[in-house]
């Protein structure tokens, strides 16, 4: 198939990465893959019978086609098809992730759903409710090697933006234990590590398996949504390391695979006692889970069964 990416270019906004996500996945499975943004001219570009995966914020200018298909991320108009008026008489989806679909939830009867993989879809407003997943491809996850407990690892690396009073208070809580925590990139860190600039794929995965111990926090805005499972969770599994969040609706999905505690005191701890039990057997189970059923392969293929 011809799949295009469009908006958000690597590294100029956060959901770059998802995008990014999408584009290997779409490589890898064999197809035609391009990435295009709102600046770009494709005047000659031949966009016949493709499949557009997008944000809403960024794709002002896409070429609008009756015979392709579009997958708009946090559509203008969630879950309310008919007033997408701009999309009248084209094929034009609306995926999210669960977190929306939960918030949402609440004021939001589901009439008729239908399960396509790991995600599912909802008939009437033509909306995908799907996960976010591992920016590794499943036979890269297979190359990994599990990265045990080493208690002579200082340093705790976060790559992203601090943003919230739960992130900051676990950075406090991770330098009174003796270990550094080191911000990376994001809106908060630094980029000198790097030369100045944002770490690639590879140099965010040896950041995690460097670090003493992998870690995702969650602020309360999170919790009341209800049912969200953080991207960087499936990526510091996949990539061989054990990891630990205060984010309830983990253990729904993950189960044994990862260690959570809602109370940041003692989650730090229960993140290390249960990493230094971690065998390279049932690390290995965990990666296999993710590899299996949560790789941008995965999503890409949920989103093609439309």
């Amino acid at each position: 198939m011809k799949i295009v990416i469009w908006g958000h270019k690597l590294h100029s906004h956060t959901h770059s990465y998802i995008h990014y996500g999408y584009w290997r996945a779409a490589d890898y499975l064999g197809h035609e893959v391009y990435w295009y943004d709102d600046n770009d001219n494709v005047y000659d570009v031949d966009f016949s019978n493709s499949i557009f995966i997008t944000e809403h914020q960024v794709c002002k200018n896409i070429p609008l086609r009756k015979d392709c298909k579009y997958f708009i991320h946090n559509s203008d108009e969630p879950f309310k098809y008919e007033r997408r008026q701009k999309y009248a008489g084209y094929k034009v989806y609306n995926f999210v992730h669960d977190s929306k679909h939960w918030h949402y939830g609440d004021s939001y009867v589901w009439p008729s759903v239908e399960n396509i993989g790991g995600s599912f879809y909802e008939h009437p407003t033509r909306t995908i409710v799907t996960k976010w997943a591992t920016d590794l491809l499943p036979l890269e996850i297979d190359k990994c090697p599990v990265d045990l407990y080493d208690e002579e690892k200082e340093n705790i690396f976060f790559v992203g933006s601090m943003q919230g009073e739960n992130i900051r208070r676990f950075a406090d809580i991770i330098k009174s234990k003796g270990k550094n925590f080191v911000n990376v990139g994001g809106y908060s860190g630094r980029y000198s590590l790097y030369d100045g600039n944002p770490p690639d794929i590879n140099q965010n995965i040896a950041m995690v398996r460097d670090s003493y111990i992998s870690f995702d926090i969650r602020e309360k805005p999170f919790f009341d949504m209800g049912k969200y499972y953080p991207c960087r969770i499936f990526k510091s599994i996949s990539y061989g390391k054990w990891c630990g969040s205060n984010m309830p609706s983990i253990k729904d999905l993950f189960g044994d695979h990862v260690t959570f505690d809602n109370n940041l005191d003692t989650l730090y701890d229960r993140v290390v006692e249960d990493y230094k039990s971690c065998t390279e057997q049932k690390m290995r189970d965990a990666m296999n889970f993710v590899r299996d059923e949560h790789t941008y392969v995965n999503r890409l293929n949920d989103l093609l069964k439309l």
